[in-house]
């Protein structure tokens, strides 16, 4: 198996702050390539923010917050992610991003959503969170799961993943190097 590289992302987002979190995670995706990453995953709903107020606030009091992270929520498709998807194709890294995401349809609407995008800047998978936990459901819809998929080819291989072309063969899957 070709040796691997991935990077963990414990990172703050600029709270609240969609524009300026993108750059930071545009900065970031540079650095993990820079050190030899083929991927960075970055954390739950790194974009804006991680609605923890709904754990420790009563909902009364929470509003205002709400608010403001449904303001710095971001779609998909959309600019934020396509700025991301850039840096991902210049550095030729696999990016794992999570973000609220919010829809033309309802300003009050919001997923906690992921997108794996590839290191051609294509995404290749937008997956909403199926259902928030507890007091998650107080800022998060349920995801429906249209878009529950495999993805396979890329670091998949070099993680171990098996290419079901070679099921039952002698010979190892191989991925990028």
């Amino acid at each position: 198996m070709t040796p691997f590289k991935a990077a963990a992302a414990h990172v703050a987002p600029v709270f609240l702050d969609a524009p300026k979190t993108v750059a930071k995670a545009c900065s970031l995706i540079e650095e993990a390539a820079r050190n030899g990453a083929a991927l960075i995953a970055f954390p739950e709903t790194y974009i804006p923010a991680f609605p923890l107020w709904s754990a420790v606030v009563a909902p009364i009091h929470n509003h205002d917050w709400f608010k403001r992270l449904a303001a710095s929520s971001i779609r998909c498709p959309g600019p934020e992610l396509e700025r991301i998807a850039g840096a991902a194709r210049r550095h030729g890294v696999v990016v794992s991003l999570g973000f609220n995401e919010g829809t033309a349809d309802s300003v009050g609407c919001l997923w906690n959503s992921n997108v794996v995008i590839g290191e051609d800047g294509a995404i290749l998978n937008h997956h909403r969170k199926l259902v928030p936990t507890f007091w998650e459901k107080l800022t998060w819809a349920n995801g429906d799961g249209s878009v529950l998929r495999v993805v396979g080819g890329g670091a998949n291989y070099d993680l171990g993943g098996e290419d079901p072309a070679m099921a039952g063969t002698e010979e190892e899957p191989s991925g990028p190097a």
